[in-house]
């Protein structure tokens, strides 16, 4: 169980300070914020990702895979949990939970960069897997 939690630990970090921001309306505040979150939520997830897949690889869930493809599952899954945030934020404006626009310039802004962060995030994670 320890090993999960230093696993996740990163993107629970990333959606703690999102919830403050949400709690203080930093993101009505400052509009730039949703961008870095993005970023940063995406590396997160990545690099959870990545290392989740190679404990399971560990401990024999998943077999031997080619790093490409390896690779490619990961920002696959990146992508997903990408879409379905997207999802939930059009939902929670929708039903008046949250502050949002519901602007499609913005929603293609933040796919596009939580998956370049996710690619970013599961490269240092492939990249540090390798000296170890």
């Amino acid at each position: 169980m320890n090993k999960l939690l230093q696993i996740f630990a990163f993107p629970i970090l990333v959606l703690v300070v999102h919830a403050i921001l949400v709690f203080f309306q930093a993101y009505a505040l400052f509009d730039w914020v949703d961008i870095p979150m993005h970023f940063l939520g995406g590396i997160a997830i990545g690099n959870s990702f990545f290392l989740l897949l190679k404990l399971w690889q560990q401990q024999g869930f998943l077999g031997k895979t080619d790093s490409r493809v390896f690779l490619l599952f990961v920002v696959s899954l990146v992508a997903l949990i990408i879409v379905v945030w997207e999802f939930l934020e059009f939902g929670a404006g929708r039903l008046g939970l949250m502050c949002y626009r519901p602007d499609l310039v913005d929603t293609l802004q933040d796919l596009f960069l939580g998956l370049l962060g996710g690619i970013l995030g599961g490269l240092i994670a492939h990249h540090f897997s390798k000296k170890n």
